[in-house]
C-alpha cells in the first residue's frame, strides 16, 4: 500500500515537473502569437497598402458589373435564340448536343452534334441551318456523310456576336 501511495506521489510530482517545464515554452508562443497579430494590424494601417487595395476592390467592382452586363445581353439575348433557332429547324434529325467556345471577343464557335437517319436528312439540316444563319459556312466532315443511314454528324460553324 506504501508503495503504490509513494509510486502515485512521484509520478504527481513528474507529471508536475513536466508541466512546469513547458510552462516557459508556452508564454514564449504566446508572445509570439501576439506580436504577429500586432505586426499585421500595423501593416494593416499602411496607407500605401489601403489604397493599393481600395484600387484593386474598385476595377473588380467595376470589371465585375462589365461581365454581368455582357453575360446578361450576349447569353440570353444572342445564344439563347440561336440555340431555340437551331433546334426549330431541327426536324428530321436528332440533334443531341450543342456545343459553344468563344474563340475571340467577336465571334462563337458552334458544333451541333446528333444523328441522320440518312444522308439526305443531314444535307437537308444543313441548308435550313445555312438559311438560318445567313452568310454563314456550315461544315459537314466527309467521314460524317460516309454512311447513307443512322449518321452520327457535327456540323461546325462560326456566328458573329453583336
Amino acid at each position: 500500500m506504501r508503495v503504490s501511495v509513494v509510486t502515485i506521489v512521484a509520478i504527481a510530482v513528474a507529471i508536475l515537473i513536466g508541466c512546469a517545464g513547458l510552462f516557459p515554452a508556452f508564454i514564449r508562443s504566446f508572445e509570439d502569437g501576439r506580436s504577429a497579430a500586432e505586426a499585421i494590424v500595423a501593416d494593416g494601417k499602411n496607407t500605401v497598402v489601403d489604397s493599393t487595395l481600395a484600387n484593386v476592390k474598385a476595377e473588380l467592382a467595376t470589371a465585375n458589373a462589365l461581365v454581368m452586363a455582357l453575360t446578361a445581353d450576349t447569353m440570353q439575348g444572342s445564344f439563347v435564340d440561336s440555340i431555340r433557332a437551331i433546334t426549330t429547324v431541327s426536324e428530321g434529325v436528332a440533334v443531341t448536343g450543342i456545343d459553344i467556345a468563344f474563340p475571340d471577343t467577336k465571334s462563337a464557335a458552334i458544333v451541333v452534334i446528333g444523328t441522320a437517319p440518312t444522308r439526305d436528312a443531314l444535307l437537308s439540316f444543313r441548308t435550313r441551318l445555312q438559311t438560318l444563319f445567313a452568310g454563314t459556312r456550315i461544315d459537314i466532315p466527309i467521314n460524317d456523310l460516309a454512311k447513307n443511314s443512322n449518321l452520327g454528324f457535327n456540323l461546325r460553324f462560326t456566328i458573329k456576336l453583336p
